[in-house]
């Protein structure tokens, strides 16, 4: 404990009775002395002066010991702002305000509820603890938003260089002619990001500002926590504080994080290069997307209506579509958005997916088979890959094929041979009881797969089990890759597309009005448009990523 006269203006020490002279000066020392009197306590110094002041020698000094004996009340050391002599020691609870005795008679002279605060605290024992919770609660919070903060600011960081980095890429096979388009472009996605990113910012040096606010309400309150009533008293004036830095964080729960910034590519930039170049467009991401229409891919040749169990979108931004129930695998031109080609199947056919080399496989469960085909404005037959399962569901990443028959998910080689069978967890439990859909995310391959009765399952790269997603999804049964590592799945019986962050964690909603029974989906990074087949219904609707501020 420090000893009287000595300044702690930077110590971590502990004072229980601070010197009231001394603190009007904005220094801290400990106490050694009270006067009875004055109500004040004095450092070794300040006693000494306080006694060479003649109107004040007869006055009654004490060894502040006798306070914390109890025989003497623990009395409030604060001093009255209009009244410098007199302490701060009444307490008006109707207007929840301390002030000294002369106020209170001038100001609440009305109020039924007025005490005197070492009597007022005598039977209120747990008021200061329970303040001091509630700033270690808002302070907890405080620190959250604000990790959070940091973090979306460095994931937004990294975005922007992501998405600067796309349209560097897509201006290399260009000449000197899109320099100028590629600065407009950076602008762009500058001036985007510099608006995201004030705004975080702002509500980072908020969240800073409270947070220094109420450490130094904590603060002045640990410094006198032995002095219950002073205590009470810089619980009072420190509400405000306090009750600014609650607000805060009520404000800070609306804060919607999730933004990012995408640069989306223009399809026609080849045919513009003519004219004044604009690359692309720049949107904040947040995946709210709004319905842009709709077109028909049933052909005459259709016995049935279109089933549509899977599609997967080529480099050049065409779309395939596999038709179940018309055995028909089907090429959508992605910028007509009309067949422009459609390939006969031997049997029905589930999930398609991409490979490299403008290639597609196609999933015939009922011949055990994978058929490639070539895709080169039209779809040509180039091999079949036999299987020794029923498989529905396809996907193919690092010349590997991902393939699932329903309870278990089979990394095979691009001839089919199984490379490893993922089916049961480290307990030997079955993992699976009807899986469909297959996705491996080249972001951060991570492999997702759609059961039916479970709902959407991330695993890792090694087959461990990291989310399952049911709550907000029903007969999943549709996956295709976003951006950044997040997924986009649909529901059958929900009626909706959901969005699975990075780690595979439901993120949001997506679509929940006007779809009827997905069964597939297939997402344009490039383009940000989304196709979905209404199933049986013989159209696809299109989504287009809405620009969200």
């Amino acid at each position: 404990m420090a000893t009287g006269g000595f300044s702690a203006d930077t110590s971590d020490e502990v004072f229980d009775y601070v010197c009231s002279m001394c603190k009007e000066q904005n220094k801290t020392v400990n106490a050694a002395k009270y006067c009875v009197d004055c109500h004040d306590y004095y450092c070794s110094d300040c006693v000494n002066i306080h006694k060479s002041v003649p109107a004040l020698k007869g006055h009654k000094i004490v060894d502040k010991e006798v306070g914390q004996e109890g025989k003497l009340p623990m009395v409030p050391t604060e001093r009255c702002e209009r009244h410098s002599y007199k302490p701060v020691d009444m307490y008006c609870q109707s207007h929840h305000i301390v002030e000294c005795y002369t106020c209170m008679a001038v100001d609440h002279r009305t109020c039924q509820d007025v005490f005197y605060v070492p009597e007022f605290v005598k039977t209120r024992k747990n008021v200061v603890p329970e303040f001091l919770q509630r700033i270690t609660n808002v302070e907890t919070k405080l620190q959250d938003f604000l990790k959070s903060f940091n973090r979306e600011c460095t994931d937004l960081q990294d975005n922007k260089l992501k998405e600067i980095d796309t349209a560097k890429r897509f201006t290399k096979s260009l000449e000197e002619r899109i320099k100028e388009a590629e600065k407009d472009a950076i602008d762009m996605i500058e001036k985007r990001y510099t608006k995201l990113n004030e705004e975080l910012q702002k509500n980072t040096d908020n969240v800073q500002k409270e947070v220094k606010n109420v450490g130094s309400t904590r603060a002045d309150i640990d410094s006198i926590i032995q002095n219950e009533s002073q205590a009470f008293v810089s619980m009072i004036f420190g509400g405000k504080s306090v009750s600014s830095a609650e607000k805060l964080c009520r404000n800070a729960e609306m804060i919607k994080l999730g933004r990012r910034v995408k640069f989306l590519l223009n399809p026609q930039c080849e045919s513009l290069m003519a004219k004044k170049l604009c690359l692309g467009k720049v949107k904040c991401l947040s995946y709210s997307f709004v319905r842009n229409g709709e077109f028909n891919i049933k052909l005459s040749s259709d016995s049935s209506s279109c089933a549509i169990y899977g599609s997967c979108i080529l480099a050049d931004g065409s779309v395939i579509f596999s038709d179940r129930d018309n055995c028909t695998l089907k090429l959508i031109d992605g910028t007509a958005l009309n067949v422009i080609h459609h390939y006969k199947l031997s049997s029905k056919s589930w999930e398609v997916c991409c490979m490299d080399n403008n290639e597609a496989a196609v999933c015939l469960p009922d011949e055990k088979k994978v058929l490639v085909v070539k895709v080169n404005h039209e779809l040509s037959p180039e091999r079949f890959i036999r299987v020794e399962f029923s498989c529905q569901g396809i996907s193919f990443h690092d010349e590997k094929f991902y393939i699932a028959d329903g309870t278990c998910l089979y990394i095979c080689t691009t001839n089919g041979a199984i490379l490893k069978t993922i089916s049961r967890d480290s307990s030997g439990k079955s993992m699976f009881k009807s899986i469909f859909n297959v996705s491996v995310c080249r972001y951060n391959r991570r492999i997702f797969v759609n059961d039916i009765r479970l709902g959407v399952i991330s695993l890792d790269i090694d087959g461990n089990i990291q989310h399952v997603v049911s709550n907000d999804i029903k007969y999943a049964h549709g996956l295709t890759e976003a951006d950044n590592g997040k997924v986009l799945a649909c529901g059958y019986s929900s009626k909706n597309v959901i969005l699975l962050d990075e780690n595979g964690a439901f993120e949001k909603v997506i679509i929940k009005d006007g779809l009827s029974g997905p069964m597939a989906l297939c997402f344009n990074c490039s383009t940000g448009r989304l196709y979905v087949p209404n199933f049986q219904k013989d159209v696809v609707q299109i989504f287009e990523l809405e620009d969200v501020d």
